[in-house]
Order: C-alpha cells, then sequence, then structure tokens
C-alpha cells in the first residue's frame, strides 16, 4: 500500500483531464467537467447518489441558517453534515468543493 506522498507524486494537470495513477505504468486519464467539478458521468450511481444528497444536505443547513451562512465556518456546517452521515470531513469537503450538485 503506498502512501499518500506517492500517490500526489504521480498526479498531474493537463486541460480538461486529471492525471492520476498510484503506479506509472497503471494510469488514467479522468475528464473533468467546467469549472474543474467532476462530472457525475464518471462515477458510480451509488456514489453520486451519495453526493447528490451531501449538496441536498449542505444546501438545507445554508438555508437553514439563512443570513448566518456567511459568518459560519465551514467547519460547523461540514461537522453537522458529519453527524448526519457519519462520512469523515474530508470527503465530505471533496465532495462539496469538487463534485457538481446534479
Amino acid at each position: 500500500m503506498q502512501s499518500q506522498a506517492t500517490l500526489g507524486a504521480y498526479c498531474s494537470y493537463a486541460c480538461d483531464y486529471i492525471f492520476f495513477s498510484n503506479m506509472p505504468d497503471t494510469a488514467k486519464l479522468i475528464k473533468i467537467g467546467q469549472m474543474g467539478k467532476l462530472c457525475t458521468t464518471n462515477r458510480r450511481e451509488s456514489t453520486a447518489a451519495r453526493d447528490k444528497e451531501i449538496h441536498r444536505m449542505h444546501a438545507d443547513i445554508l438555508q437553514e441558517l439563512g443570513g448566518l451562512a456567511n459568518v459560519v465556518s465551514r467547519t460547523y456546517i461540514y461537522e453537522r453534515i458529519r453527524e448526519r452521515t457519519k462520512l469523515s470531513i474530508l470527503t465530505i469537503s471533496f465532495i462539496i468543493n469538487h463534485t457538481r450538485p446534479e
């Protein structure tokens, strides 16, 4: 099992594709959508459904907070989502920041 640092050594960005591999000989090119968000067509159905639900929860929490949404920390919002889903903060932040809310 390779560490995250080793995995990152083989990541590079080129135009609209992400080159990612944990080994140089098993490289994968993943097409990313506009604005650098991952397309749901590149992800499993269950993952896309989970991402959609996380985005829905995020929007609900922001709506609940109303005007305070701009001053509340992201950590507070991510923590509320984590309590409901049991996903890690890292996973939640990746979903919110790097996938489209379709």
